[in-house]
């Protein structure tokens, strides 16, 4: 879940270089650390250090972190052994968390199509560019997760254990797919290309929200998704419980088994899609013009789009 806001951390000396510098690698997992005790997650340690997450992972390599061969296919068969883990896609915008097991993986080029009891993710070429496993002190005991960055060191998709996840099937996971490889280089720019973009129409202050409440007043399944260009998850299932963050300017919707984060005073426009008479998606689009969230509703629409967004519609 996203951190409320904080006063800015003071800036650390770390600066990105290759990990093959231990003194290096040594300061800026030290800087890393001393964030994630002020309270900031890795995307944010990552951004107020001027590097990328998956240096930061990187730097607990031989501590708490493994590198793992970057076999997208292979992993994911391998995690469907693990049982019940969470699923976390996330955006600079959007954030989805999702409980379930792996049941399917399909391959469609570069491509794979994983499903899942509960929800469908969708991975690109880019997608295992780099992967690693952790093993970090949680506050309930200890936190597993495979973790995977694009060529980047963006943050794709991580699996993370939950109480009830095969642990033992996870450490066996970790010894047959350790990578032999060295170091990893340095992230490379961003490409974009295959992003989802469209134009949005710009909504009131509080659009989001007022949405969201109604789309839970209908107790209707909604088709949930939140990309970011390499990874899509799509969930479908009602929402109930909506809050916002007491100090930070995210919306949220925590329900036993999703976990939805969003941040609200950035996302203030929207792109409707209509597929029938009353169904369709509710876009909502980042500042840079990319779709970072979309609710798909086989009924009620035109009465959120209306009503809740304070748009009309044809």
């Amino acid at each position: 879940m996203p951190r409320a806001k904080r006063p800015p951390p003071k800036r650390h000396p770390a600066r990105s270089r290759s990990a093959a510098d231990p003194l290096d690698t040594q300061a800026l997992l030290e800087a890393w650390q001393s964030l994630s005790a002020e309270g900031l997650n890795n995307r944010a340690a990552a951004a107020q250090l001027g590097v990328a997450e998956a240096q930061l992972v990187a730097s607990a390599c031989g501590l708490f972190a493994t590198r793992l061969q970057p076999d997208a296919r292979s992993l994911f068969e391998r995690a469907g052994r693990l049982g019940c883990i969470k699923l976390v896609v996330r955006n600079d915008w959007a954030v989805l968390e999702r409980p379930g097991e792996i049941a399917s993986i399909e391959s469609h080029g570069a491509e794979l199509k994983v499903a899942g009891s509960s929800f469908a993710l969708q991975l690109g070429a880019q997608a295992a560019h780099a992967v690693y496993a952790l093993r970090e002190r949680g506050r309930g005991g200890p936190k597993r997760s495979l973790q995977f960055f694009d060529a980047s060191g963006v943050s794709i998709v991580k699996l993370v254990l939950r109480p009830q996840s095969d642990a033992a099937a996870f450490d066996r996971l970790v010894a047959d797919f350790q990578s032999r490889d060295g170091p990893e280089p340095p992230p490379q720019q961003r490409w974009t290309a295959d992003a989802v973009s469209r134009a949005g129409i710009p909504v009131p202050a509080g659009a989001l929200g007022a949405f969201l409440h109604r789309a839970a007043a209908l107790r209707s399944p909604l088709g949930l998704r939140v990309g970011n260009g390499t990874a899509t998850l799509e969930v479908h299932a009602p929402i109930h419980r909506i809050k916002r963050s007491d100090r930070a300017p995210w919306i949220n919707i925590l329900d036993d088994s999703l976990d939805v984060h969003l941040f609200e005073t950035q996302l203030v426009a929207v792109a409707i899609e209509r597929f029938g008479e009353d169904a369709g998606s509710v876009h909502w689009v980042a500042p840079d013009g990319s779709v970072a969230f979309s609710a798909t509703l086989s009924r009620g629409l035109e009465e959120l789009a209306a009503t809740a967004l304070g748009m009309k519609t044809q």
